[in-house]
């Protein structure tokens, strides 16, 4: 019976260190750390990358915003692709304006420090989930200033994103395979800002190992405690 009850235990937590040991990751990061403002312009790619599939993982919605300046809709999901690591998708949607210049023209995504970032962007969002739309408002620059916790995607310094229109849906494809909330700022001198998502680092096998030697620790400790028990 004692070494049947040590492999209930210790079999479960083996399979799970080997799930962790092999997990995917993608190609190299083209948009580093420290890239500038106005440094990267992005191109519509054509619609291959995003008709390679994925399982939808968490959707916002539609997630209404108003400011001073303008109303709008804000969108964020994110999607576990076909290479096994998560992609960021973000779209925003102008409804008012109050007046000329008080568009938003930048968005931001955090926290993504510590993940490699391939950015892209295109028209038909309806792929990704429900509520994502046509785009017709391209973004013309992408950043990852400093330290690289920070994604910003600009558009265009005069129109901004007018009242009636939407954007493209822009999209950050990462090396994370699982993920926490995270947050979508929507910006025109302030920032408004959403609870979407963003990328969280599977615990190491180092990390892990040591879990399980405590629980199967914790696990020898109570079976003494029980027979002392049995025993008086």
């Amino acid at each position: 019976m004692k070494r049947l009850f040590s492999f209930k235990l210790i079999l479960p937590l083996l399979a799970l260190l080997v799930l962790v040991g092999n997990s995917p990751t993608v190609q190299a990061d083209p948009l580093l750390p420290g890239t500038p403002l106005a440094v990267a312009p992005l191109t519509l790619p054509s619609a291959a990358p995003f008709t390679a599939g994925g399982v939808l993982l968490a959707n916002t919605g539609n997630v209404a915003i108003a400011t001073a300046g303008f109303t709008g809709l804000a969108r964020s999901a994110v999607v576990m692709n076909v290479g096994g690591t998560l992609d960021f998708y973000y779209q925003f949607q102008t409804l008012t304006v109050a007046s000329p210049g008080s568009e938003p023209h930048r968005n931001t995504a955090f926290n993504f420090l510590g993940f490699t970032t391939d950015v892209f962007q295109f028209t038909d969002g309806t792929s990704v989930a429900g509520n994502f739309t046509i785009g017709t408002d391209p973004a013309i620059f992408v950043a990852r200033p400093g330290a690289g916790s920070t994604v910003a995607w600009a558009f265009d310094d005069v129109t901004g994103v007018p009242a009636g229109a939407t954007t493209t849906t822009f999209l950050i494809r990462t090396n994370a395979t699982q993920y926490t909330a995270g947050t979508y700022s929507v910006i025109n001198g302030g920032a408004t800002s959403i609870v979407a998502f963003q990328p969280t680092a599977v615990p190491e096998p180092t990390s892990m190992f040591l879990l399980g030697s405590g629980l199967i620790g914790t696990a020898g400790v109570l079976r003494r405690r029980l027979k002392a028990r049995k025993s008086s």
